[in-house]
Formats: C-alpha cells, sequence, structure tokens
C-alpha cells in the first residue's frame, strides 16, 4: 500500500511539469505583448492628439474667419499680394481723402483743389472743365500715392443736378504714361448721383486711375460735388 501510494505521489509529480508547460509559454507572449503595447503607446498618443487637432483645426481655422486670423494683413501701401474686396467702407473709398489723393487735370477750369474727395457730396463744389468740347484730350487723374497701388471697381459721383457732362472712359497706370482701358465708355451725368459701373472688371490695382473725355461736352451749370470709389489696397 505504501508503495502504491509513493508511486501515485511520484507520477502525479512528474506531471507537475507537463501541467506548467502553458504557463511558461503564455508568460513570455503575455510579455511580449505588454513590450508592443508599451512600444506603440506613443504612436497611439499622437493619432490621438493628431485627430483633436484636425478636428479643432477644421472647426476653427477652416471658416472665414480662421482663415482671416492665419492671412497676414496687407503690406503698408502696396495691399500686399493677395487678393483684396473692394468696398467703399475701405481707406480712400469716402471720406475727406485729400491726405491720399492727389488731383490733377488737363486744361484750365478743373476740379483739382480737392472739392471732389473732401467727403462733402452734397455741397462746396466745384466746376468741370467749363463749357468745354471733349475731344479725347481732356483727363482728370487720381493719384494714390507712390508705393500705392490700389483696385478700384467701381466709382460713384455726385453734381448738383442732372446736366449730362459727355462721354468717358477709365484707365489705369502706375507710371502715369503708359495707360490701360478699364472697361467700356459710360456717359458721365444725366443724374445728381451716379454710380458708374464700367469699372467692375478690373482685376489689376494701378497708383493712377484716371477719366478721359472722349466726346459730348461737360457743363459749366452744375457744381460737382464729390467722386467716391469701391477700392481696396491701402493700409
Amino acid at each position: 500500500m505504501k508503495r502504491e501510494g509513493r508511486s501515485r505521489r511520484s507520477e502525479a509529480r512528474g506531471q507537475r511539469p507537463e501541467a506548467r508547460r502553458p504557463r511558461s509559454v503564455i508568460r513570455p507572449l503575455a510579455s511580449g505583448i505588454r513590450l508592443l503595447v508599451s512600444a506603440l503607446r506613443p504612436l497611439v498618443l499622437f493619432l490621438s492628439a493628431f485627430f483633436i487637432l484636425h478636428s479643432a483645426f477644421s472647426q476653427t481655422v477652416l471658416t472665414a474667419d480662421g482663415l482671416a486670423a492665419f492671412i497676414p494683413p496687407p503690406a503698408a501701401g502696396g495691399g500686399g499680394g493677395l487678393p483684396c474686396t473692394p468696398s467703399y467702407a475701405n481707406t480712400g473709398g469716402t471720406g475727406d481723402r485729400r491726405s491720399i489723393i492727389t488731383i490733377t487735370a488737363s486744361g484750365a477750369n478743373v476740379p483739382t483743389s480737392g472739392n471732389w474727395i473732401n467727403g462733402d457730396n452734397s455741397s462746396n463744389g466745384q466746376f468741370f472743365f467749363g463749357d468745354a468740347a471733349l475731344t479725347g484730350a481732356q483727363w482728370l487723374q487720381f493719384d494714390f500715392g507712390s508705393g500705392n497701388t490700389v483696385l478700384i471697381t467701381e466709382a460713384k459721383y455726385y453734381q448738383q443736378n442732372a446736366t449730362a457732362e459727355g462721354t468717358w472712359k477709365w484707365q489705369g497706370s502706375n507710371d502715369a504714361s503708359s495707360w490701360t482701358d478699364l472697361g467700356g465708355t459710360f456717359a458721365l451725368g444725366g443724374v445728381a448721383t451716379e454710380t458708374i459701373t464700367s469699372l467692375s472688371g478690373n482685376t489689376t490695382k494701378y497708383r493712377y486711375y484716371r477719366m478721359l473725355g472722349l466726346s459730348g461736352s461737360t457743363s459749366s451749370n452744375p457744381w460737382v460735388y464729390e467722386m467716391e470709389f469701391k477700392i481696396c489696397g491701402l493700409p
């Protein structure tokens, strides 16, 4: 009986190593998994941060306001290389602009005193070329200053009454010598307040803009009050 019991205990002892073998396999496997998780943890953290930031970026930056915050402001004087949005509310559009714009013109009796750009569109006007026949030699020029180029896509003209002032066209230049036609011709006057839309196709910034008189005639009857611009490009 004693021998049988010892034999059974011996057999039991002999089976224990076989029972432990699975554990000896699992432990290295678990250890390997832990090492893999540790190795992947930085990648998981990076991807988590990336997707969080990407979501925040999409919701805040990829909007009109968000992008505006990342777009550098126009360079002083030149408007920068980025497109701009013309508006009468921008610098140089309305109000007293005598410190910004210089007016010159051909001939005598022309509005070079600055009354056209003093911010008063209902009084304090000036006669316009007198009673002059327009032949393509008469012009009225607006200079926006050294180092400045501006984009103008529309203008508003104010005068005392609805007298017609002949047919004109807009031109642009950066040297006041070589001029580029901007849009088609237009009839100046005929109403007391006129919105001139022939500039609507302009996509180029210029330092100088001028109106060139082509045909018809001007009148010394109405006072001319103001010229306003739908403009951008000035700081």
